[in-house]
């Protein structure tokens, strides 16, 4: 296995956030001194890397997962205020078939919502999961 490919995909993906126009603070999950307050929103990102199979005699491994970037819109600035920063992520991620970065290529597959809700009165909250699959030796 590739020894940054963890990286790379983590990479790649950040990547692909970052050029979302008009985005928030992204809070990464390496970012440890980002406190958000309240009326500032922000999206937090979590990685779940869900396992690797061999796939030919070769040594070649499927790895999968998927990401998981929570939204968070303080509650005065409305529902439809979250509803606009998810559909950007979906749409970002929806229509890319795959990222490439270091020779790696990165599929994305489903992409999908969760429902929105209110959380401690003092946001809106919802979620977009991205899942992904690559292949390396």
């Amino acid at each position: 296995m590739n020894d940054t490919l963890f990286l790379d995909i983590d990479s790649a993906l950040q990547t692909k956030l970052d050029e979302i126009v008009g985005h928030p603070h992204i809070q990464w999950e390496n970012d440890v001194e980002y406190r958000p307050t309240n009326g500032t929103r922000y999206w937090r990102v979590t990685d779940f890397y869900t396992g690797a199979e061999l796939v030919t005699t070769g040594a070649l491994q499927k790895h999968l997962g998927f990401i998981q970037v929570d939204v968070f819109v303080p509650a005065e600035d409305g529902i439809a205020e979250l509803s606009r920063d998810l559909g950007k992520i979906y749409a970002a991620f929806n229509t890319t078939d795959s990222l490439y970065i270091n020779k790696i290529r990165i599929d994305i597959g489903n992409v999908g919502r969760s429902k929105r809700s209110q959380r401690d009165g003092a946001w809106y909250t919802g979620s977009i999961d991205i899942y992904y699959k690559c292949y390396s030796h």
